[in-house]
């Protein structure tokens, strides 16, 4: 299994849309599915990717910019599993 370091790279890489081996996948979903620490990091770096893509390209209303901001400051108030 992959250590949480080593997640927070192929993370990266998904999130970054880098092709991945079919095993990287696999390992990576199967970290995901037990460490809930890192499941909440992946999420987080999702969300963050998806907002910084908006406000790189100008386009995004700021009635969404806000629903991204309440988003992620939900996920630091009360993280999920």
């Amino acid at each position: 299994m992959l250590s949480c370091k080593e997640f927070t790279h192929q993370s990266s890489r998904m999130v970054d849309n880098e092709e991945l081996t079919f095993m990287e996948k696999l390992n990576s979903r199967i970290h995901m599915f037990m460490c809930k620490h890192c499941r909440h990091y992946h999420n987080q770096s999702e969300l963050v990717a998806s907002v910084a893509k908006h406000l790189d390209c100008g386009d995004a209303p700021d009635q969404e910019i806000d629903q991204a901001v309440a988003q992620m400051k939900k996920f630091s108030d009360n993280p999920t599993d």
